[in-house]
């Protein structure tokens, strides 16, 4: 791996595809993962995602670019990956202010409360969350993870996708990159992984990895 952003397999798959390599999903790959148990850990796991993803931008845009008319589609998936981050920052900012601004008008004219502006704003965050409700449900099914186990988390999951629009903002004007490590709090091992495989009629967590 020759790879320098704080996510190094998201660059390491821009860079195989770049170079013409084809990535596949292998769904009956099977992983375990410690999930962050503080508000705090989970931020930084986070922030340190959406830094490291426009790190990629630095690293791996101008490659994807001159590769794009060779390969269009699959390069054209981590550029849009790329580009995302920084539109979601934009995205929030744009939002702020434009709460801000509505803010400041209905406190000078209490009279105009009501005014067009707000129904739209508001109209766009219903819509927003709609769309991120109908995004974890898709990813549920798709993945044939069973609903009534996982409903709490579509319930929940604007709580956990929100705030990351928030930190991308930040990771646009200050890029912190320097790595702080997750502390794992739970005792489980590799022998462990067995036994917990016989008391589910399904894997722990079942996903694609990226594979050359």
């Amino acid at each position: 791996w020759h790879t320098r952003s704080l996510v190094e397999d998201n660059e390491f798959s821009i860079q195989q595809t770049n170079k013409g390599s084809t990535i596949v999903p292998v769904y009956d790959a099977v992983f375990y993962d410690e999930q962050p148990v503080t508000w705090r850990t989970s931020f930084r796991q986070r922030f340190r995602w959406l830094a490291g993803g426009i790190q990629c931008m630095k690293y791996e845009l101008p490659n994807s670019l001159r590769a794009l008319r060779r390969r269009p589609l699959a390069v054209l998936d981590g550029i849009m990956y790329m580009f995302s981050l920084v539109f979601l920052g934009l995205s929030v900012l744009g939002g702020s202010l434009w709460l801000a601004a509505l803010v400041v008008e209905t406190l000078a004219n209490p009279s105009e409360a009501l005014r067009p502006d707000w129904i739209w704003l508001i109209g766009l965050m219903a819509a927003g969350l709609l769309f991120i409700w109908l995004f974890a449900l898709l990813t549920v099914l798709v993945e044939h993870k069973p609903l009534r186990r996982y409903w709490k988390g579509i319930v929940l999951y604007p709580v956990f996708l929100v705030p990351m629009g928030y930190m991308a903002l930040v990771a646009l004007f200050h890029p912190r990159t320097e790595w702080k490590p997750i502390v794992h709090n739970r005792a489980y091992t590799m022998a462990d992984m067995p036994e917990q495989k016989k008391r589910r009629t399904k894997p722990l967590d079942s996903a694609g990895g990226n594979v050359l």
